[in-house]
């Protein structure tokens, strides 16, 4: 329970800072000079401030040899000790939430991206609202919002994602006409949704991403025979 109420205090009262010297600390007693040159751009002055804001906390302890000069060292106490796993579990914890809220954001990405590329397959481009990609997609306006400023962004974002996509596998196509057919897999996939985006103002989006990636296919083509 003790470490607890320090682990508490620590978290509510300190920083990373503070962390981060804690675990510079649990391999060993250490010189002021090193620990200095271990926290990286921390300040003299700050890092007098986080040691004795430890030793306060009875996490760490200040030695002081009977040397000539005077020898000073720092090291963890036994409570010290028990915060360092404490510490290490709540940072994987972090860690684990924030790679696990980037794989929920994904998801809902796609999620409103196929939302959007199903309805552009039924109707006109002016004739999708916001409300309609949200409830096809399951999320609220709110959520739409927080990723796109509004239906063109998301247009963008789709054909520069098909973009992205090609030019990455670019060099594993046998031959142009295969990386043609690659090119024309989506308006294959999404006639009517091409369509639909060729008759609206965005039609210059569709025709950059189709002079980018046949340009680049054709490209890729000419210097792979004149290397070979």
């Amino acid at each position: 329970r003790a470490a607890d109420e320090r682990l508490d205090a620590l978290l509510g009262h300190r920083g990373a800072a503070t962390v981060s010297l804690l675990f510079a600390l649990s391999d060993g007693a250490k010189r002021f000079g090193v620990l200095r040159s271990q926290m990286g751009r921390m300040s003299q002055k700050t890092l007098v401030a986080e040691l004795r804001a430890l030793e306060q906390l009875g996490a760490v302890e200040r030695i002081v040899f009977a040397e000539i000069p005077p020898r000073v060292e720092y090291s963890l106490t036994a409570a010290g000790e028990e915060l360092v796993p404490l510490l290490r579990a709540v940072e994987n914890g972090v860690r684990g939430a924030r790679e696990g809220w980037s794989d929920m954001a994904v998801r809902t990405k796609q999620a409103i991206r196929q939302a959007f590329i199903e309805l552009l397959n039924e109707r006109p481009l002016d004739k999708i609202s916001v409300k309609d990609i949200a409830e096809r997609s399951t999320v609220n306006r709110n959520t739409f919002y927080y990723y796109y400023a509004d239906i063109y962004a998301l247009v963008e974002e789709i054909f520069q994602t098909e973009t992205q996509l090609f030019m990455e596998k670019l060099h594993s196509y046998a031959s142009w006409e295969e990386a043609f057919c690659e090119a024309t897999a989506f308006v294959s996939e999404n006639k009517r949704a091409v369509h639909h985006l060729f008759n609206s103002g965005n039609r210059n989006i569709l025709e950059h991403y189709y002079h980018k990636v046949t340009y680049a296919a054709m490209l890729s083509y000419v210097r792979g025979q004149a290397e070979a």
